[in-house]
């Protein structure tokens, strides 16, 4: 932008040179044609000794040479208006391209001043923000320096009580030492058995503890069951008293006809009353047609009974030993259910 500007101004000032120029030759043609003009047109001398009649000749002449320098005058000032019409035409076009080429100029000019004045704002802006991250920079690095310091001087304050600490634990080990040695030596034991022996009372002690907290334990959690399972039991009883007992307490069992039943009851109730005597279960005989009843609040006794009467009724011989006989394998089968429930219960269970 610049060297356009130069040239622009170079260029002005050369075509305002060429027009003085040009003008300044207009001036000195139109001067030199005037002079040849007058200097024709003036009167020349008569010679000497001419004769008197060559007067008229030179009048003649002369009125000649002043027609010739009226058409050179009028020529003259003819090229001469011409060229100062042409010189300034060019004046004209030289001037309209030198103020276009000054336009031009000055409009680059801003242009220029504008990019420059945008420049300088960045590079103000680019400055301000390098010497705000330099003022950020300084003023971490001072409270880095400051963190260090803190952290060096910390450091060594730690330092110092560890050695204090040592030095007091040192001092501790030694104290105990001689107040070991001085409790050994006014007690008469050594340390191993003064610890023997206050560990053994200690653990008597805390067996002793332990046993009554065990007994207050058991005897609070005696009386919370018996408490709490009188509660459920009244509830329960309250709550389910006559359907659960007569569906928990009652097996029926099917006989194959109703001729069974005397056979059961026996001669004088011998049957009955012997197989009531020994399963411990209440045997009752009503109109219900082919089965009987049996009472007991003992489940398993009451499968005894019912496992039992079940083999008296599929041998057909009922009499009090057979009785006893069936009651014993009963008691056996029943002994071997409940073992191989509790063995899959626990297989179950992973115990």
């Amino acid at each position: 932008m610049e060297r356009r500007t130069k040239g622009v101004a170079v260029s002005g000032g050369a075509g305002f040179m060429v027009i003085g120029l040009v003008a300044l030759a207009l001036a000195f043609g139109a001067c030199a044609a005037v002079f040849v003009v007058i200097r024709r047109s003036a009167p020349r001398p008569d010679p000497v000794g001419a004769p008197p009649g060559d007067s008229g000749t030179a009048r003649i002449a002369a009125e000649q040479i002043e027609r010739d320098a009226e058409r050179l005058r009028s020529r003259a000032a003819t090229d001469a208006e011409e060229l100062r019409a042409r010189a300034q035409a060019e004046a004209e076009g030289i001037l309209k391209r030198a103020a276009d080429a000054a336009e031009q100029s000055q409009q680059g000019r801003r242009e220029v001043e504008a990019e420059i004045r945008a420049v300088k704002d960045e590079m103000r802006e680019l400055r301000g923000d390098l010497e705000r991250r330099e003022a950020r920079l300084a003023e971490r690095e001072q409270r880095l320096d400051d963190e260090a310091r803190r952290l060096e001087e910390t450091k060594q304050e730690l330092a110092q009580r560890v050695t204090d600490l040592d030095d007091r634990a040192n001092d501790l080990d030694n104290a105990g030492v001689q107040a070991r040695k001085e409790l050994e030596r006014v007690a008469g034991l050594t340390a191993q058995q003064a610890k023997a022996e206050l560990t053994s009372g200690i653990e008597n002690q805390a067996k002793r503890e332990a046993q009554l907290t065990v007994k207050t334990i058991e005897n609070a959690a005696r009386a919370e069951a018996d408490k709490r399972a009188r509660k459920i039991v009244t509830l329960a009883i309250q709550r389910l008293a006559v359907e659960q007992v007569s569906e928990a307490v009652v097996s029926v069992m099917h006989l194959p006809g109703d001729e069974m039943k005397g056979r059961i009851i026996g001669r004088e109730g011998r049957n009955i009353r012997a197989f009531e005597s020994i399963t411990g279960v209440n045997l009752i005989i009503d109109d219900t047609p082919e089965a009987v009843l049996l009472s007991c609040f003992d489940p398993v006794r009451r499968e005894i009974g019912r496992l039992t009467l079940q083999t008296l009724i599929s041998d057909g011989r009922i009499h009090p030993q057979r009785i006893e006989d069936a009651y014993e394998r009963g008691k056996r089968e029943i002994e071997l259910i409940c073992k191989r429930s509790g063995e899959d219960a626990m297989t179950e269970l992973g115990i």
